[in-house]
């Protein structure tokens, strides 16, 4: 678990309320079996964690008398992994982004003004943050009581290496992760090393920003090897196409997700051909396929290849 708290109302009162935060989330999170809970209960027992943070930072200015403005509290962004899900709960502007090899993307939305024009269709979001105040948030911990306060749980399935950054506005105000996440974070994806990441990305915020104090956090999500697939016996490429204008698959076999993925890139490779004999002939011709559960997923794309061909 990663948490990344911004605190607000000064130096002294948001340092306690991050602190207070951070400690409540653990001991709220500690005692859970996450493991045990399906999707709905999960989600549900994070948002009840950050209920009882909330309660706590509230009761903390409600006791010292702290109205409006002098109010502390925090926002907040925190990525649970349980098995091959990852977990990300949001409140507030500090941000969450997911990178792969195929790019860069912010996960979460800023609970702020600007955001909240958007959302409601008020203006794009580029007219929405020349507006005054457009940064002023609409949503912190410890603002308000918890009936008001609405946290953000997002679940993702871990499919692909990927890296989840976790930041506040220090790092990521004027787009400076989309500026750097290619050359400073893609690299975890070849080996590099998670703490000098770390390191350099405080760095940048600190030289390129340095407006504001900055907080990082970076987990690195590998997915496991798959196991072996056992060889599948296939037909040669090279044999004998029927001529038969009409070509069936049926009663598909049950093999593995690979041994099937190879079966369905056979199996349009050689009607392909078939379907370049048939225009060729001028001859019309219909591809059926009927697939068994277990593979049906992985014909879904083939099956659009061989019909867009036609």
């Amino acid at each position: 678990m990663a948490i990344v708290c911004d605190g607000i109302g000064g130096h002294q009162g948001g340092d306690v309320a991050s602190n207070l935060a951070i400690d409540t989330l653990g001991e709220q999170l500690q005692g859970i079996h996450a493991e045990q809970l399906n999707p709905a209960e999960l989600t549900a027992a994070l948002e009840a964690a950050v209920w009882a943070a909330n309660d706590r930072i509230s009761q903390r200015n409600d006791n010292e008398q702290r109205l409006d403005r002098q109010r502390m509290g925090t926002t907040l962004v925190m990525s649970l992994v349980r098995g091959h899900e990852l977990y990300t709960t949001h409140v507030g502007d500090s941000r969450a982004y997911r990178i792969t090899r195929w790019g860069c993307r912010q996960v979460t939305l800023d609970d702020d003004i600007a955001s909240r024009e958007v959302r409601l269709g008020y203006s794009a979001y580029r007219e929405a943050l020349q507006n005054p105040g457009s940064g002023s948030l609409i949503q912190a911990l410890g603002m308000g009581a918890s009936h008001s306060l609405h946290p953000t749980v997002q679940r993702f399935v871990l499919d692909e290496d990927c890296v989840f950054l976790l930041c506040s506005d220090g790092l990521s105000d004027s787009d400076r992760v989309h500026e750097i996440w290619d050359s400073e974070i893609l690299p975890l994806l070849n080996g590099g090393n998670l703490s000098r990441v770390c390191d350099r990305l405080v760095e940048l915020a600190n030289t390129r920003n340095g407006h504001d104090n900055v907080t990082v956090a970076v987990l690195h999500c590998q997915v496991s090897d798959r196991a072996a697939v056992p060889p599948l016996s296939l037909p040669a490429l090279s044999q004998a196409i029927p001529e038969s204008p009409t070509a069936t698959v049926s009663g598909a076999p049950k093999i593995a997700p690979a041994a099937a993925a190879a079966v369905a890139a056979t199996f349009v490779y050689t009607h392909q051909i078939q379907i370049a004999k048939s225009l060729e002939k001028q001859k019309p011709l219909i591809v059926i396929i009927m697939l068994s559960k277990t593979s049906q997923v992985f014909f879904h794309h083939l099956y659009c290849l061989v019909l867009c061909s036609y």
